[in-house]
């Protein structure tokens, strides 16, 4: 972790000794500690152990994750409710999803990444505990009676002049219906991509939306499968989930700068 950020800590810190109505001394001795070392977690020149830091965190009623990062869990979230579209979590408890996520976090990662930061973008490590965590009935979407189709990721994007471009990685699903009984006949085709949809707008409202990744997929060949109809469908719908996201994710960013 960063120097600022032991600084941070080590206010919390002394918030909390203050708090308490105890002096240096009288807090050391909570941990063991001299009344120096205490000096030192307040002045940020260095952390407690895990052990002490675990007895601070509890002793503020907070999380290890709460006491570096803030509310950690609370941000996961506000953004895993914006997630809904992507993931099927109608039926999923998602305070315990982001306590789980968060706790996740910390563990793999430690408390070396500053997610505290407003503008830290946590979609990608959200993305990948989503993808752990969740069953694969919740990752796939249905398109038709032998289409469907999964989003691996949240959403990336970015501005570009007059634009929107979004990066999302999608696979897509074709299983043949008819006589399920003869399993062995059955035709199953799963195709993985890269799909980046670029918004147009004039006067702030959106006047085209372009595609690409699905080329593959357009051939002659491959029609019987995924026909143009379907293609069109699932644009037309993933990119409205996408469009929708980007603008609560904004949103959401926003209010945290604010704060």
């Amino acid at each position: 972790m960063n120097d600022n950020n032991n600084v941070v800590v080590g206010n919390k810190i002394k918030q909390l000794r203050l708090s308490l109505g105890e002096s240096m001394e009288q807090f050391g001795k909570r941990f063991n500690t001299s009344k120096g070392t205490v000096n030192n977690w307040e002045k940020g020149r260095n952390l407690p152990n895990k052990e002490n830091l675990k007895m601070i965190a509890e002793l503020m009623k907070k999380s290890v994750a709460e006491l570096f990062y803030g509310n950690l869990e609370n941000r996961i979230f506000e953004e895993l409710k914006n997630v809904n579209d992507f993931y099927n979590l109608d039926n999923v408890n998602l305070l315990e999803l982001a306590k789980q996520i968060s706790d996740s976090i910390v563990k793999d990662y430690g408390f070396y990444t500053d997610f505290t930061i407003p503008s830290v973008d946590l979609s990608p490590y959200i993305s990948k505990y989503l993808n752990k965590l969740l069953p694969e009935s919740a990752k796939i979407s249905p398109l038709t009676e032998s289409l469907s189709y999964r989003i691996d990721d949240i959403p990336q994007y970015e501005r570009d002049g007059a634009g929107l471009t979004a990066f999302i990685h999608i696979r897509l699903f074709y299983t043949e219906v008819g006589n399920v009984e003869m399993a062995l006949d059955k035709v199953q085709i799963k195709y993985s991509t890269l799909l980046q949809i670029k918004y147009h707008f004039q006067n702030e409202k959106i006047i085209s939306i372009d595609f690409e990744g699905l080329e593959f997929l357009k051939q002659e060949k491959y029609k019987p499968f995924f026909p143009d109809v379907s293609i069109q469908q699932l644009e037309k719908e993933v990119s409205t989930k996408v469009f929708d996201f980007i603008k609560t994710d904004m949103q959401l960013m926003s209010d945290r700068i604010d704060q």
